[in-house]
């Protein structure tokens, strides 16, 4: 399953795409939970895994962003 990886802080995000096996996007999940349960406050980062997902290029430069159905999250307490 492709998907989308955004580990989110208080002044930044760092987005990744990755194709994944299903056990693997399990431990990541599992992972992730841990990680976000672990952020006592807004700056510490914060893991999200999205299933849909389009990036957004600006022609003009190398610069993009994602268009992300936020309802995908696969990230959910």
């Amino acid at each position: 399953m492709k998907v989308l990886i955004e580990n989110i802080g208080c002044d930044d995000t760092t987005s990744t795409i990755m194709e994944l096996e299903q056990s693997e996007l399990d431990v990541l999940i599992k992972f992730a939970k841990a990680n976000n349960k672990n952020s006592k406050y807004g700056c510490q980062p914060n893991i999200e895994i999205y299933t849909e997902f389009e990036l957004i290029k600006d022609d003009e430069d190398d610069y993009g962003y994602y268009r992300i159905n936020y309802e995908s999250n696969l990230i959910k307490e």
